[in-house]
């Protein structure tokens, strides 16, 4: 047990300089996450969507959910020129 509490003291004590980039790290991991997570969805509504709405009034009704796929398209290669910095 003491050897347990000896390697994580120093494992915190050698990424102490590093907690911003580790920070950045742990966003994009979490961002990546969400955003697999969330296209299957998305998708899934944009579907129903376009489905279920009158065919005059698409545009109006369907933007919302398409601008968000739209975003989870791009906002990952941000995320990862992120990831990059640090």
């Amino acid at each position: 047990m003491a050897k347990n509490r000896v390697a994580l003291s120093f494992l915190f004590n050698a990424t102490k300089p590093f907690k911003f980039y580790l920070g950045l790290h742990l966003f994009v991991i979490i961002y990546c996450a969400i955003d697999i997570s969330l296209w299957p969805y998305v998708s899934k509504l944009l579907i129903d969507e376009l489905s279920s709405t009158p065919r005059d009034q698409i545009i109006f009704e369907v933007w919302p959910t398409a601008l968000l796929l739209v975003i989870l398209t791009i906002l990952p290669g941000l995320i990862w020129r992120i990831s990059d910095y640090s």
